[in-house]
């Protein structure tokens, strides 16, 4: 009885995770290479790895716009009928935890990427994509974008030990790191 229980348990556990299908449609799978612009961060905070190549998948549900980066997990955005994409997010880190028994206040950093740019499209016999937003034979060639990185101390902190003239990793908060995007249609 405990051997069908648990055969029963793991048939449950096949038929109830199945992958969620992929938003969208896919506008296209591109080979990207990032490159460096500026960095006032510093080489230790943001490394200068230059360029950097991967790949990406955008796909589109109307407005909406999606991108992973290596087969990653989606992040959402949004893309419109002419091409133009934009993606951001943010996160949210404890660098130092703060000790109100000897006044340390601590140093909480809040990171935001933002990704803007275009998806080149042209169309095929003067169709492409239509006002809702749907495929209707367009040939996506050609991704430029920027992708901009922002450290910044969340209010309250004081994030002075993380400076590289005290020993830590910045050579100045806030700070930024900008790069360029190019890419063209892999898949």
């Amino acid at each position: 009885m405990h051997r069908m229980a648990s055969v029963l348990f793991a048939l449950a556990l096949l038929v109830g995770c199945e992958p969620a299908a992929d938003p969208g449609f896919r506008v296209g799978k591109f080979a990207v290479l990032r490159s460096l612009v500026d960095n006032n961060c510093g080489g230790v905070a943001m490394p200068p790895a230059d360029p950097t190549s991967y790949n990406v998948e955008i796909r589109q549900d109307g407005t909406r716009g999606y991108w992973a980066v290596d087969d990653g997990d989606f992040q959402e955005g949004t893309i419109n009928s002419s091409g133009a994409i934009y993606f951001t997010a943010s996160s949210t880190t404890t660098l130092q935890a703060a000790d109100g028994g000897i006044g340390l206040l601590g140093c909480t950093i809040i990171e935001s990427e933002t990704i803007s740019g275009n998806v080149v499209l042209i169309a095929d016999a003067g169709v492409g994509i239509d006002a809702a937003g749907s495929d209707a034979g367009a040939v996506t060639t050609a991704l430029t974008a920027t992708d901009n990185h922002t450290f910044t101390p969340s209010p309250g902190s004081n994030c002075n030990a993380l400076l590289t003239a005290y020993g830590g990793y910045f050579d100045a908060l806030p700070c930024a790191a900008h790069f360029t995007i190019t890419g063209h249609r892999s898949e």
